[in-house]
């Protein structure tokens, strides 16, 4: 099954750890967003002489932050189009991860071009509450532990 695993991006360290369990249990994974480094970029903007704004950087360097952030961006919603399963681990202050949530509920709705995703959502707190979390067909577990096992074990339900 090709899964994508969606968190916070100072989450990454657990990212990598679920990526590299669900690769053990022969998952595919749709994209590991973990790679993708803007902070070569930051480092490599050259300050602008007497700049007073932050970031002081050139307008070549924020062009190619931009470009980079949207091919990121482009990367991250299709390896949640393309995934069978989406796998959100929540954390206080998500920002990215809710677009991604939002483009895998899209994919439920029956149609030509779309095809019914297991969406799990991993850990719970209060402050992330929303209506969104709610629809029937999304799978809460409380572990990442008891999501995998529900990965592996259980036949996907119906939407």
């Amino acid at each position: 099954m090709r899964v994508y695993v969606a968190s916070k991006f100072d989450n990454q360290g657990a990212v990598r750890a679920a990526i590299a369990a669900l690769e053990k249990d022969g998952h595919e994974i749709a994209l590991d967003w973990t790679v993708f480094d803007e902070g070569k970029l930051v480092a490599e903007a050259k300050p602008v002489a007497g700049a007073t704004e932050q970031p002081p950087w050139t307008i070549e360097a924020q062009r190619r932050l931009e470009q980079f952030r949207s091919y990121c961006a482009k990367a991250d919603v299709d390896a949640v189009k393309a995934a069978d399963a989406f796998i959100l681990l929540m954390v206080p202050e998500m920002r990215g991860a809710w677009v991604e949530l939002g483009v895998a509920i899209s994919q439920q709705a029956p149609g030509l071009f779309n095809r019914a995703k297991r969406i799990i959502v991993v850990g719970r707190t209060p402050e992330l509450d929303t209506v969104f979390l709610h629809m029937r067909f999304i799978e809460h577990y409380e572990t990442f532990d008891e999501a995998r096992k529900a990965l592996n074990t259980q036949p996907r339900p119906m939407s």
